[in-house]
């Protein structure tokens, strides 16, 4: 904090005021900079989504290829993808699941797309809460077929607090995805209005505040799984706004 982060901070806050401006992914960093005392214009243009990739029809049903070995887990399928990596708080959405999700809905999994180094300590995780047979790895995935993951998903579910932008939460929206994630006052909030095309809870600070916040969390998913026509209505305004927002055409005119 005093010999690096502040130093730094002070010396990129000089470059960016020598600039003519600075372009940031989201609102929450517009204002990170701006307490850090950056003066020149700050510009606020999010990734854009590849439409000729998430708006392609949906193909085969990927789950089938690992669920269809277990038929009595035939019930809500979660999505969480990302990176596998300790900041991203996978382990988080893991302990979720196992203790506020699978207790109410038995037949519910959890699917962890990607990898990355900390794999293995997820599904020890999800062997530790008692929920490894319902907690799928599938790895990495070729980047064509992540619609049809998000397109076959029920929940969208995010955990990470560490997002400058998010990548999967804008292409998780775009596809229509009903999703559930924490205020981070940067990138995920940036992209989710709570209540319209999503679901943003309070990440709690503290072992008890998170333990909370986690309950709340795993409420949320609940209650999105038991109203159907709720969760369309979020699909439809998650798609709609994001395409207002991050088409390519979008991030081009405001660049």
């Amino acid at each position: 904090e005093v010999t690096l982060k502040r130093p730094y901070e002070r010396l990129f806050a000089k470059v960016y005021n020598d600039s003519d401006g600075l372009i940031v992914l989201s609102e929450g960093l517009r204002s990170y900079w701006r307490e850090r005392g950056v003066t020149a214009p700050i510009h606020v243009v999010p990734r854009a989504v590849q439409p000729e990739i998430f708006d392609k029809p949906l193909g085969e049903d990927p789950y089938q290829a690992f669920l269809g070995e277990t038929p009595h887990f035939d019930g809500a399928r979660l999505l969480c993808a990302g990176r596998h990596t300790r900041e991203k708080a996978q382990d988080r959405v893991i302990r979720i699941f196992a203790r506020h999700v699978a207790p109410k809905d038995p037949h519910a999994t959890l699917t962890m797309l990607g990898d990355g180094p900390e794999r293995s300590y997820y599904q020890r995780v999800a062997s530790e809460e008692g929920v490894e047979a319902r907690v799928f790895f599938p790895g990495e995935v070729p980047f064509t077929r992540l619609v049809d993951y998000y397109g076959y998903a029920d929940v969208f579910v995010h955990a990470s607090l560490s997002e400058t932008y998010g990548n999967v939460m804008g292409e998780a929206l775009w596809c229509g995805t009903p999703t559930v994630a924490y205020a981070d006052g940067m990138g995920v909030s940036s992209q989710i209005r709570d209540g319209v095309n999503g679901v943003l809870l309070a990440p709690g600070s503290g072992t008890q505040s998170e333990a909370q916040a986690d309950a709340a969390f795993g409420r949320a998913v609940l209650r999105i799984l038991a109203d159907p026509e709720g969760r369309a209505r979020l699909g439809t305004m998650a798609s709609k706004l994001s395409r207002e927002r991050c088409s390519p055409l979008a991030v081009q005119e405001r660049l």
